[in-house]
């Protein structure tokens, strides 16, 4: 199991716990919800704010009692207060008190719930946009790390945006489900059949072969050195098509 279908199976795990809460509060075994509900929460806000922020403040305010609240009313009634064992107290009036707190934190533990359930239609996605993300910030982090090399090593500096640019062109055939014929393909591996796939023209594919064999000089050992304006040719075309090229 790779790591996106682990995360969705521990997501759907949450949502099963969310609604066997709600099932001990549709019994009235408040021990166990008690009990059973504070972890829960612990690690679904956690989800929650990770996969679906625009969702997070609304999960927490089904939980979190407003402060700023004059009165405790069946609308304004969270799972706080049920765990501060604040319950309603029957009126004067003729009519009493016609809302019970253990049906209204089921309503919330529900509403918490279903929130977690639609996430995992959104999972997939979300998922993609955080591994693109988490790729991009090491690209970078690798593109610096060759342009503080080209006052150390120009081949270095050379080897090392030539890889940023290996691992960028795979993503992007993998992403395209473009077939690569090589198990482990070089930049010129990856171009052609990118090229074929109409994933990008002929200018930018001229764009890759040249920086291919700029990296081709920075790791064969023998033969002429790379020159200075060569690398800064790799390191500005490696940042342009790791940018522009998805």
């Amino acid at each position: 199991m790779d790591a996106r279908e682990q995360v969705k199976s521990e997501l759907k795990a949450l949502v099963t716990e969310g609604f066997a809460l709600a099932k001990l509060l549709t019994a009235k075994n408040e021990v166990d919800f008690t009990i059973n509900y504070q972890p829960w929460y612990t690690k679904a806000i956690k989800v929650v704010k990770v996969l679906a922020p625009d969702r997070y403040e609304e999960f927490c305010a089904y939980y979190e009692a407003d402060p700023k609240r004059k009165q405790i009313t069946v609308e304004s009634y969270r799972i706080q207060d049920f765990f501060r064992g604040i319950r309603p107290v029957k009126s004067l009036s003729p009519r009493g008190v016609d809302w019970d707190a253990t049906s209204v934190a089921h309503a919330c533990v529900s509403a918490q719930t279903l929130i977690a359930k639609s996430l995992l239609s959104r999972a997939d996605g979300i998922l993609a946009e955080l591994e693109s993300a988490i790729a991009f910030g090491i690209q970078d982090a690798e593109i610096e790390s060759a342009e503080s090399l080209k006052g150390v090593n120009l081949r270095a500096s050379g080897a090392v945006a030539g890889v940023v640019l290996e691992t960028h062109l795979q993503r992007v055939a993998a992403a395209h489900q473009v077939t690569v014929g090589k198990k482990d393909p070089t930049i010129g591996d990856l171009n052609e059949p990118l090229k074929k796939a109409g994933v990008y023209d002929i200018l930018v594919y001229r764009k890759i072969q040249l920086l291919a064999d700029i990296r081709n000089i920075c790791t064969h050992q023998k033969g002429k050195d790379p020159t200075p304006d060569q690398i800064d040719d790799m390191l500005n075309g490696v940042r342009s098509i790791v940018k522009s090229v998805f």
